[in-house]
């Protein structure tokens, strides 16, 4: 279980590979004046407000220790930005240090003399800001870590990450307007995720700030599920109508987390972040994360479930008021949307996005908004409402925050991290099978017996799919993760694409559009070779292996006619890697054990004792997938 940082307490000083997060609303003077009952007397409570309550604020803030600070309702702009460097600069205390370096945007862009924003501080020291983009109501910053001049291995790799800093909209019913603003955010932060995983922070995003609403709202769902539905949807009490047009827009390919990931970790700890006067407590303060696998420059879309329609053939050219449409049965569009939430979740996101992924970060401790429910004395003084600044509570928001440091599975022993997740997905995968089978004997509502033949059928060749996909990540994993460690830093992977999309075999003929798409297409180096997959019975291991040779026996002499392999010079594989798993015993054929260890060669021209390793290392992994 995470370790709880009770409040008051600061979180420890991180390392290269870790960081740590907090996110705290200040309660902006202005916004704290409205609440004076006398409006002329405002404007002067506002500036004794500023140089008394909000510097207090802020310190609650810095005194979090996080390496990174989200603030919200920070009040910036030429006229207050000599203040605002002051005050993050100042030591809270004489073992934690201030924040030099930082980025403010307004919260409302359009309003020029709006002085209220969101506000990014951290320490130069450690992180440098590499991008950034702010817009209405959110902005969006990527760091890249610093290498110490002293306490760390200088060869060590530095960590490339981003961060969403958001204030959703307040009113309950502008469950729209969050959603929107969310989706923009994850959209930015999509833009920003780096394509490498080198080190552990490597694609970390973070969304974090003032939501608005509590952690089970349409807006988190949108970050934890990546999609929404269109149609009406519900919200406190509160409904809007999301169109599909707009639902597909929003739709991303990520599986964000609460950093309070456990029911028990949020009513201990955190069961309110914020009370208001007059509104009464709340959860509205969040930090969510996720890591995906590095997407493929080909993976662009991320969209999530919708309607889909058919067009006649020959109708295409023409315009949609003239054209005559098929649209697809109600059936086959639930059907559709029912494969695609199956996809979602066993982590993917329907349409060939990243989906969920074993993080190369875990949460080693988590900033508690109180020291358990047994503190009622501090539960009922929020309760009452904040601000209290006697009672030590400068804002009507409490900190919150995460320290991140890298899994023990994020290391050069990846075997450990495939092994389990094939364990996994088997322990699923029989569990599956189990209970069909066990379903494929009853006879539920009069259903014929060649329709439960077939729905058998449908079942078990989902099951060799799965086990095919478990495969093909396997052998791209251990490419990639290989690739650190090799001479040959130069490769590319493209997956399941036919070879007339392949932009280096696009102006090739005599390519035949269905039967000639590769499991995987490997440029390693120079070397061009293509990679194919399957997972078969002890039975047919041979028969399939000729299979896949008769199928891409022509393929060599083809693409050495290519003029873009010719002008890279690369050199073509003299025939396909076949890497055939029988799914009923752990050996592995002749040709898998080949294809691996050519593979490996590749990765390691010259030397063959460390490619016999890597081979060795990737055939043990697949001897344990099923």
């Amino acid at each position: 279980m995470e370790k709880i940082v009770l409040p008051g307490a600061a979180f420890r000083d991180t390392k290269l590979g870790e960081l740590s997060v907090a996110s705290c609303n200040l309660l902006a003077p202005f916004y704290h004046s409205l609440s004076h009952p006398n409006a002329s007397a405002r404007l002067e409570f506002a500036q004794e407000d500023r140089l008394t309550r909000f510097p207090l604020a802020l310190e609650m803030a810095k005194k979090t220790n996080a390496d990174i600070l989200l603030l919200q309702e920070m009040e910036g702009g030429p006229l207050f930005e000599p203040t605002l460097v002051s005050l993050l600069k100042e030591p809270p205390s004489n073992d934690i240090a201030g924040y030099d370096a930082y980025l403010w945007t307004p919260l409302l862009p359009n309003k020029p003399d709006h002085p209220i924003g969101l506000c990014v501080a951290w320490r130069s020291h450690k992180h440098e800001m590499i991008a950034h983009e702010g817009y209405k109501r959110g902005m969006v910053c990527q760091f890249r870590e610093r290498i110490p001049d002293k306490g760390e291995d200088p060869t060590s790799t530095v960590g490339t990450f981003a961060l969403a800093n958001v204030h959703l909209p307040a009113r309950p019913n502008q469950i729209l307007g969050r959603l929107i603003y969310m989706s923009k955010s994850v959209q930015t932060l999509t833009a920003m995720d780096v394509p490498t995983r080198e080190s552990p922070l490597d694609g970390l995003l973070l969304v974090g700030g003032d939501w608005n609403c509590d952690h089970t709202s349409v807006a988190a769902r949108l970050l934890t599920h990546g999609w929404v539905s269109p149609g009406n949807v519900r919200d406190r009490n509160y409904k809007a109508n999301i169109s599909k047009v707009l639902a597909a827009r929003m739709g991303h390919g990520y599986r964000f987390k609460d950093i309070y990931s456990t029911p028990q970790l949020r009513q201990q700890y955190a069961p309110v972040t914020v009370s208001l006067r007059g509104r009464g407590p709340g959860c509205m303060d969040h930090l969510f994360y996720t890591q995906a696998p590095p997407r493929s420059q080909s993976d662009s879309s991320r969209t999530s479930i919708g309607a889909t329609k058919v067009t006649l053939p020959g109708m295409e050219n023409k315009s949609s008021t003239t054209s005559t449409k098929l649209v697809m049965s109600k059936r086959k569009v639930r059907r559709e949307k029912a494969i695609r939430l199956r996809r979602i979740s066993r982590g993917g996101n329907g349409n060939g996005g990243s989906g969920a992924f074993r993080p190369h970060v875990l949460v080693e401790s988590v900033m508690a908004t109180i020291a358990g429910l047994e503190d009622t004395e501090r539960l009922e003084l929020i309760n009452d409402g904040l601000p209290n600044v006697e009672h030590g509570y400068p804002s009507d928001h409490i900190p919150i925050g995460a320290l991140f440091v890298p899994s023990p599975e994020f290391d050069e022993n990846w075997e450990s991290v495939l092994t389990q997740d094939a364990e996994d997905r088997s322990i699923r995968l029989s569990t599956a099978e189990d209970s069909s089978e066990h379903l494929s004997f009853s006879s539920p509502g009069g259903v014929s017996t060649s329709v439960q033949r077939r729905r058998e059928a449908g079942r078990q060749s989902m099951s060799v799919r799965r086990r095919h996909n478990l495969v093909l990540r396997t052998i791209a994993e251990w490419l990639e993760v290989s690739r650190k460690k090799s001479p040959i830093q130069d490769i590319s992977l493209i997956r399941d694409q036919p070879l007339y999309k392949n932009p280096w075999t696009t102006d090739l003929v005599g390519l035949t559009k269905k039967s000639r798409a590769p499991d995987l297409v490997c440029i390693i180096g120079n070397v061009f070779v293509v990679v194919e997959i399957s997972v078969v019975t002890a039975t047919k291991v041979e028969s399939v292996i000729q299979q896949k040779f008769e199928k891409y026996k022509d393929l060599p002499a083809l693409l050495k006619s290519s003029p873009m392999i010719e002008e890279k010079g690369l050199i073509i594989a003299d025939d396909p890697l076949i890497i055939v798993m029988d799914e009923e015993t752990n050996e592995l054929p002749a040709a898998t054990v080949h294809a691996v260890d050519t593979l490996a060669s590749y990765l390691y021209p010259g030397d063959a004792v460390s490619a016999r390793i890597e081979g060795t290392r990737c055939c043990h992994v697949l001897q344990n997938l099923f």
